[in-house]
């Protein structure tokens, strides 16, 4: 299970593209990455 940010609920444990269960799509799984990335760049 993941949060809103892909985040498990192991602390610091992503789960981005193909394994988040939550893209369809190549693109998705792309997007979904860039998302994580813009995220953890602010935090």
């Amino acid at each position: 299970k993941i949060n809103n940010h892909f985040e498990t609920s192991v602390h610091g444990l992503f789960l981005v593209g193909d394994c988040s269960g939550v893209t369809h799509s190549l693109s998705q799984a792309a997007a979904s990455g860039l998302y994580v990335g813009k995220y953890l760049s602010h935090i």
